[in-house]
This record gives structure tokens, sequence and C-alpha cells, in this order.
């Protein structure tokens, strides 16, 4: 019973034998399912075949004692060797990790070609193209992934290329039109001194020359100074000298205009680790914004050791514009003011200043502050 329970989940067969039988009536039994090869005396297993053919391993249970109760244990399950048993279960576990490799470089392939997509996809959009004629918003439409992600961070990178650029442009512009405004005036003071051949040189025409050659160096020097590696080594100056300069360049086209100015220096005299040409460019650019774009009839001019301030009773600029000039971005009339405030405001920045644009405490006119370093 106990060998019953032990092999019943497998296929085989039990012949009983009672007493009184003997081991020929059993051999008897047997012959008609097992070989004649098969002997019921010997233990252990026997490697035979049934009558029809089938492999199968035999068992001869207490073969010693023919005479008693025999059994006879035949398992066709254990009819393949151990051996073939191993090496078909190796083929199988083969058959089954080729199976594994070859679904996972299906779906690796698959999942590679989702995700390449949208990389494709951003490839194509900014690759070859002008940076002008890209969207300023896409990477919404890459979603909230890894790819939208790197959309998401390019999509910034561009638009601060885009704005680096166009600082560029008007500062490009802004130096250009600054030093072409002062050749014209050399050009046309030279022009009159050439008319009055054989008389002595207008004093006019030549005052007019020699502050236009003035104001190109000063420029030229000033903007030097934005492509320097080190500043640290700038020794205090006292403001007034420069600040003087820049006022008495300007007087003619004030008094011109019929405009007054007012300069007051706080006391004691202030000083500050600058050029003197950058403190003058950025004072006289000051200056003519207001004496020639403001349209009122007083510009008063104040210096301390906090900074400098320009101030005139004008119309005052408009808030929008006001707002793109402090922002450093290009001006929105290209002739009128922006420009010169634009450079100003690069040379103030390269020294750790600060220039901005405030409506004047009066509600009319524009205030330029130059805020000094603190």
């Amino acid at each position: 019973q106990q060998t019953r329970q032990e092999l019943s989940h497998q296929n085989t067969q039990f012949v009983p034998f009672s007493e009184g039988q003997t081991s020929q009536d059993a051999e008897r039994a047997f012959r008609e399912l097992l070989s004649d090869d098969f002997d019921p005396g010997e233990g252990g297993f026997q490697r035979s075949e049934t009558a029809d053919g089938q492999p199968m391993q035999v068992i001869s249970l207490d073969p010693e004692n023919p005479e008693r109760m025999r059994v006879l244990m035949v398992d066709p399950s254990m009819a393949q060797s151990v051996t073939t048993q191993i090496s078909d279960y190796v083929r199988y576990m083969s058959l089954l990790g080729l199976g594994l490799v070859l679904a996972t470089a299906l779906v690796s392939f698959i999942v590679g070609r989702l995700a390449a997509q949208p990389l494709e996809a951003l490839s194509d959009m900014v690759s070859g193209q002008p940076l002008d004629t890209l969207p300023d918003r896409f990477a919404d439409r890459f979603g909230d992934g890894e790819v939208g992600k790197v959309a998401g961070a390019l999509e910034h990178s561009l638009g601060q290329t885009r704005e680096a650029l166009e600082r560029e442009r008007a500062f490009n512009h802004g130096v250009s039109h600054e030093l072409r405004s002062s050749l014209q005036i050399a050009n046309h003071a030279l022009e009159l001194i050439d008319t009055d051949a054989g008389r002595p040189p207008d004093a006019r025409a030549l005052a007019r020359l020699k502050r236009s050659i003035d104001a190109m160096q000063g420029a030229s020097e000033a903007f030097l100074w934005l492509s320097r590696p080190d500043i640290s080594d700038i020794q205090p100056v006292a403001i007034a000298a420069p600040l003087e300069k820049a006022v008495g360049r300007l007087q003619a086209a004030a008094d011109t205009r019929g405009i007054t100015l007012k300069t007051h220096l706080a006391s004691p005299a202030p000083e500050q680790a600058l050029p003197e040409a950058v403190i003058e460019v950025v004072i006289a650019n000051l200056l003519r914004n207001a004496i020639t774009h403001s349209g009122g009839n007083l510009v008063a001019i104040s210096a301390s050791e906090t900074g400098v301030e320009v101030c005139d009773n004008g119309r005052g600029l408009p808030v929008e514009e006001r707002q793109r000039i402090n922002r450093g971005d290009a001006p929105l009339r290209i002739d009128g003011v922006g420009l010169g405030l634009v450079l100003c405001r690069r040379l103030c920045e390269r020294f750790g200043g600060q220039l901005s644009l405030h409506p004047a405490d009066t509600g009319q006119g524009t205030i330029a502050r130059w805020q000094f370093r603190g």
C-alpha cells in the first residue's frame, strides 16, 4: 500500500500474486506485457520493452522468495535514462531561454522605437533650422516625460540665446550709431572749414570738430572696457572732471534748443573706481538723450557717492518703452531714445552698477538713474 501511494502519481502497473501462485504463473502473466529478456528473479531495474515495442524499466520486488507473494512493477515513466532526461531538460531550457532573449529583444526594439520617435521629431524640428524661424514655445507638444523635459530645457536655452543675440544686435547697432553721429558732425565741420577757403577757420566749426573727435575717442575707449577681462585694478577718480567735460560737450546743443543745464555735485566731491572715459560717455549719453528727445526746457544733473541722476521736465517716455530699456531689450525706435541708453546700461553693469529710467517726481519728465556699485 505504501508503494502504491508513493507511486500513484506515476504511470505504474501493479500485478499482485497471492500465496499458492508460483513464479511461473507470474512470468506467464508478465510475458504478455514484457519481452522475453525480462528476468523476474533479478533485483533492481531492468531495461526492457513491452511486446508492442514500448521501452520500459522493470523492477521485481522480493525476487529471492519466488514461492511467496511477489509484486512486479512496470514503470513506463522511467523508460528514459537520466542522461536523456537531462539532455531533454537542457534542450527545453535552452529553447525557453532563446525565446526569452528573442522576446526581450523584440520588446526592447519596440520600446526603443517608441522612445526614439519623439526625439527624432525634436531633432528634425531644431536641426538645420534658422533660429528666428523656430516657434517660441514647442516643449508642450512633447508631454511631461523625459523628452518633454529635454525639449523644455532646449526651449529655455533657445530663448536665452535669442535674447543674447537681440542684445548684441542692439549693442552693435548702438556702437555704430554713436560713432556715426560723431563722424557726421566732424564731416560737417570740415565742410564748413573747406567752404571758407582762404579765410581763417571758423572757431565754431573747429570747436564742433574737436568735440566730435573727442566724443569718438571717448566712446571707443569706453567700449573697449566691455571686452577687458580684468577691471579690478581701477583706481578711484573724481566724478567732477568727466562730468564737466560731458556738460561742456553738450552745452552748445542745449543752448540751441533753449534748454538750461543745471549741475549739482555733492560735497565732498564724489569719487568712484571707474574709468574717466566710462563716466564721461555714460553722462554724455544721458544728457544728450534728455536734451534731444525730452521736449522740455530744463535738464538737471546731480552726482553723489551713490550715483548720478539726469532729470528733465519733458513729456516723458511711454511706459512700455521705459520698461523695455530697463530690461535691456532693444529700443522700439532705432533713431530715437534707446540706443545710447542700451550702451550705457551695458557699461554700468560691467562695473557692477545699474542704470534705470523712472518717471519724474513731479509727474512730468524722466529720471535716468545710474546707481554705482554698493
